[in-house]
């Protein structure tokens, strides 16, 4: 008799511990870590990227350029999530009309953007505006 609510209270356990697990992974996961809303310049046509937040995912949208063809208002980085620690998603080649998978490192006044097509990659660097401004 004992080994049955024995069994059912290791089971309660598990449970309890594995939903609790389950809440802070996705509580973590909604939590910016580093990134942040702003404005990035790419160091390319003068373009400059503005970075929000929707459902709980990051996108970039172009906002300003020097190149008079460039989309403005198009999603240039799309559906980045915090996936073990490192923000993943896509980046759209502008000049390419292709997405391609990308990662990025947030810090206070850069992102580092490692974009991966096929068997190359490529890191951009894009800087804060108001950082850049002072």
């Amino acid at each position: 008799m004992k080994t049955p609510l024995l069994t059912l209270l290791l089971v309660i356990s598990m449970l309890l511990f594995f939903s609790v697990s389950s809440f802070s992974q996705s509580k973590e996961n909604n939590t910016n870590n580093g990134m942040t809303e702003g404005t990035w310049l790419t160091g390319t046509d003068g373009s400059k990227i503005a970075t929000y937040q929707k459902e709980g995912q990051w996108f970039g949208k172009l906002v300003a350029s020097n190149n008079k063809n460039a989309p403005i208002g198009i999603d240039v980085l799309r559906n980045f999530t915090l996936v073990a620690g490192e923000w993943q998603g896509k980046v759209y080649s502008i000049k390419r009309d292709q997405l391609a998978d990308a990662t990025i490192e947030p810090s206070k006044n850069k992102l580092l953007i490692e974009v991966s097509i096929a068997f190359f990659s490529k890191t951009l660097e894009w800087h804060n505006a108001l950082a850049e401004q002072r």
